[in-house]
């Protein structure tokens, strides 16, 4: 009896830990999903903490990302220069509190529209660095955006 029920102790154990793997018919996955290329580092999910850090890391340190694919979840600000004729539009992440913020510029991968002031985004792109006088600034080419 004792052999039993050991036995069918293992079974059921070794039954509980096979995770089974969800098949999807090709069809089904939608056809823009097959041509997004996959992240880098995804912040589109999670943490707005993790997210709010690693922006700023980035704009802190852009050439330690440089050629990375970014996708983030943010929101969409069209920011015109005061000092020039300069328009930067830019993903804006704040953190867990809400009382920080960071944005993040982006150029779009073709000449289209940028969304709406105000609009939340996912926006995934490559990181990419340009000189403002002395500042090596960071923001994302060829990007390309979905609104949330």
């Amino acid at each position: 009896m004792r052999k039993i029920l050991i036995v069918l102790c293992i079974f059921l154990l070794c039954g509980c830990s096979v995770k089974k793997e969800e098949v999807v018919e090709e069809s089904a996955v939608p056809e823009e999903t097959k041509k997004e290329e996959k992240p880098d580092i995804d912040l589109s999910f999670g943490s707005e903490t993790i997210a709010y850090a690693t922006i700023t890391n980035i704009l802190e340190a852009p050439k330690e990302y440089k050629g990375q694919q970014i996708k983030m979840l943010g929101t969409y600000k069209k920011v015109e220069s005061e000092i020039s004729d300069a328009v930067f539009h830019v993903c804006i992440v704040t953190d867990a509190t809400a009382c920080c913020t960071q944005g993040l510029e982006f150029h779009l991968l073709e000449d289209g529209e940028y969304p709406m002031d105000g609009r939340q985004i996912i926006l995934q792109g490559t990181v990419d660095t340009y000189m403002d006088g002395n500042y090596e600034a960071a923001f994302l080419k060829d990007a390309t955006y979905k609104i949330y």
